[in-house]
């Protein structure tokens, strides 16, 4: 599914402020016809963005325990234009227009593998796990034309509060103003 993202954190003394930012584009051909009960996730027909913000605490001795709490917005979309012969002679033309938002809060406990002990830039491993609550609300809109004629619009939405729980690890570098 490949999601491009991307964290930049400010630390002071054992304190991190960061910003979080990422970017998922579709897979699917334009005349794909969504699982519209699949997990946002897990869905290959929506593009996604995410922003958000963290705040970092370093509590051990060696700088690697750390706990993290993230708060972020993820917007999921799509857009689907599509055309068929509705085997009568007519053709159907219409749109499907697929919209999640997602405001999270994320507290997670984390480790950090450090690769290099010198240099200014220096790979590390973030190994961690958390649990998280999270709003999602979600629209689906679906209109079409046969043979030039409206057809009778479907849409439906919800609203949802869930809990989630959080594995993970991030590859990545830390860059030094001194060696």
């Amino acid at each position: 599914m490949g999601e491009i993202s991307a964290n930049a954190d400010w630390v002071y003394k054992r304190n991190s402020f960061g910003v979080i930012g990422a970017y998922r584009s579709r897979k699917l051909s334009e005349n794909y016809a969504p699982d519209i009960e699949s997990p946002s996730y897990l869905r290959n027909d929506l593009n996604a963005v995410s922003i958000g913000f963290s705040y970092k605490r370093v509590f051990s001795a060696d700088r690697r325990w750390y706990y993290d709490v993230q708060a972020f917005y993820r917007h999921w979309w799509n857009y689907n234009d599509y055309s068929y012969p509705d085997g009568a002679g007519q053709t159907v033309t219409g749109r499907q227009t697929t919209d999640y938002n997602v405001y999270a809060i994320k507290a997670l406990l984390g480790y950090k593998v450090v690769m290099a002990r010198r240099g200014k830039i220096r790979p590390c491993l973030l190994v961690f796990a958390g649990v998280g609550t999270r709003i999602r609300t979600y629209t689906y809109e679906a209109t079409s034309t046969t043979g030039g004629v409206p057809d009778p619009e479907y849409s439906f939405g919800y609203v949802r509060k869930l809990g989630s729980v959080h594995f993970g690890m991030q590859l990545g570098f830390e860059v030094f103003r001194k060696n």
